[in-house]
């Protein structure tokens, strides 16, 4: 179940295909992956997609419309909205942040 959401998180994959995947109720790999990893399937598949546009962010110029598409959120808005929830800034002043810490670090 893990690899199948490390490889289809920028999928709009739902509990009932994952649970069928994993030959268990929704109900079932609701409960077990709370307790194992501590956090909802749909939390998890949040923080996989956030971690993948984070890398994306620091590798440079991809627009962040790319990158929303990629990782697997609605639009950009919702890219926006999530990351800045999560992260404390938008995806635009973490790629501006980078930028500007990798400049002053070539002094």
């Amino acid at each position: 179940m893990e690899a199948l959401l490390l490889e289809r998180f920028h999928e709009a994959l739902t509990l009932d295909e994952i649970a069928a995947d994993s030959h268990v109720s929704t109900d079932h790999l609701s409960r077990e992956f709370r307790k194992h990893f501590g956090v909802t399937v749909s939390e998890y598949v949040r923080q996989l997609r956030l971690d993948f546009a984070c890398t994306q962010l620091a590798r440079g110029s991809e627009s962040l419309a790319a990158i929303a598409e990629a990782a697997g959120f609605a639009d950009q808005s919702h890219f926006t909205r999530v990351f800045r929830r999560r992260m404390g800034l938008t995806p635009g002043a973490y790629r501006s942040q980078l930028r500007a810490d990798r400049s002053c670090s070539k002094d």
